[in-house]
């Protein structure tokens, strides 16, 4: 018995220093272990709602074999106001998340927060079910359910925004 204590003790010993030796390693490492985003600060304090009836799309994809049907509002500008995710075959505590995810970037799209600062923030997400799509014209593969939403959004919305953009300008050129 007495020998076993001291091989059980020797094995946490070196378990720990070994812990200790990793631990050092990452604290000396010349490379960043994350990264800090700049900060996304919404254009308006105040949520600006969207029309009773509106425009949108409803998108049925299957990635990596999993189905997922995103659908969207828009204001009368064509401009993404919200998003809705449902994800029917995944569990529920799964399907509640991305319903919640969803909420979220609609709130904080209707604050004024740009699409393009979540498309940045959330593809090339990592997590299953990724892999090959099937039913989106624009999407391929994608690594996860986010990251196809992402790029499925940026795809049908940023094409819509850019000629605003460029009316834009021109009238700020010919002023």
């Amino acid at each position: 018995r007495a020998a076993g204590d001291i091989c059980a003790k020797a094995v946490v010993a070196e378990y720990r220093q070994s812990a200790q030796r990793d631990v050092m390693r990452l604290v000396v490492s010349d490379a960043p272990m994350f990264t800090v985003a700049e900060p996304v600060v919404a254009t308006s304090s105040q949520r600006q709602p969207l029309p009773q009836r509106r425009e949108g799309f409803t998108q049925k994809a299957m990635v990596g074999g999993q189905t997922i049907y995103l659908r969207t509002g828009e204001y009368a500008d064509h401009r993404l106001g919200e998003i809705f995710i449902d994800t029917p075959k995944q569990p529920e505590g799964v399907r509640t998340m991305m319903q919640q995810f969803a909420i979220a970037v609609s709130v904080a799209l209707q604050h004024g927060v740009p699409l393009d600062a979540f498309v940045d923030a959330f593809t090339r997400t990592q997590f299953d079910p990724a892999g090959t799509v099937q039913g989106s014209d624009h999407v391929e593969t994608a690594s996860s359910m986010l990251d196809y939403v992402f790029k499925e959004l940026a795809a049908n919305y940023e094409v819509k925004a850019a000629p605003v953009a460029a009316a834009v300008s021109l009238e700020v050129n010919n002023a």
